[in-house]
């Protein structure tokens, strides 16, 4: 997969979540009320792990923000003395809302912000248990193309991602090749999150639409605004 770079270095980490919220509002990609962001059953395990060995109360918000439904629909099953069963209970959520897994830019970044904070534990908990970085990934769409360019293309092919792997130091994921896509690494002048985790941060986009990619990547690094945190 050929590899470059965004045209903005990030002095720290610890602004990828201030850098997602501006990439999901800016005007350089499609305006979204709500992102996606997956997959999220790894870190929700964590958070399940993490309240059955009585440390809920440390991430009580982020508990509230990715578990409150699923906690409500099981209490509902244990009152109607029903068994919950919780992969059931995913896949209808995901055939009944289409916004289910999905955040509007200020609450997605608040997400990352909660994640990062706690970067250590869970950078130590998926190499564990995944063998591997902690994964998430911010679905993004490229704006149309000029018209007569893009009557051809599947809608799919206009869709990009904003990938953060949180991970050991020493142990940054490589990029694999694709004949597809295309990625670009965001540098991190520091990519420190924590005492003993690392933040990779990329885009990974169509390579048939790469000039278009990199047209609204340059857009983006123009418009940046960053401010480190206080």
């Amino acid at each position: 997969m050929p590899e470059a770079e965004f045209g903005l270095a990030l002095t720290s980490a610890l602004l990828a979540p201030q850098f997602v919220r501006q990439a999901a509002e800016a005007p350089a990609f499609m305006r979204q009320a709500e992102l996606p962001l997956t997959p999220l059953e790894d870190l929700k395990e964590w958070l399940r792990q993490e309240r059955l060995l009585g440390r809920g109360g440390e991430h009580e918000e982020l508990l509230g923000l990715l578990l409150a439904d699923e906690d409500a629909a099981r209490s509902q099953s244990l009152e109607s003395g029903e068994l919950f069963d919780q992969l059931e209970y995913e896949m209808e959520a995901l055939e009944a809302d289409d916004s289910y897994g999905c955040f509007a830019p200020d609450g997605l970044a608040r997400v990352l912000e909660l994640v990062l904070d706690k970067g250590d534990e869970l950078a130590a908990w998926a190499e564990m248990e995944l063998s591997g970085p902690l994964s998430l990934s911010v679905g993004l769409r490229l704006p149309p193309l000029p018209a007569g360019e893009g009557r051809r293309l599947a809608p799919q092919l206009l869709e990009a991602s904003l990938n953060l792997d949180l991970h050991l130091p020493g142990r940054a994921p490589s990029l694999e090749a694709s004949q597809e896509s295309g990625a670009l690494r965001v540098p991190l002048q520091d990519p420190r999150v924590g005492d003993g985790c690392c933040l990779s941060l990329y885009f990974v986009y169509p390579l048939a639409l790469q000039g278009h990619f990199m047209q609204a990547a340059k857009a983006l690094a123009d418009a940046m605004s960053l401010k480190p945190e206080a």
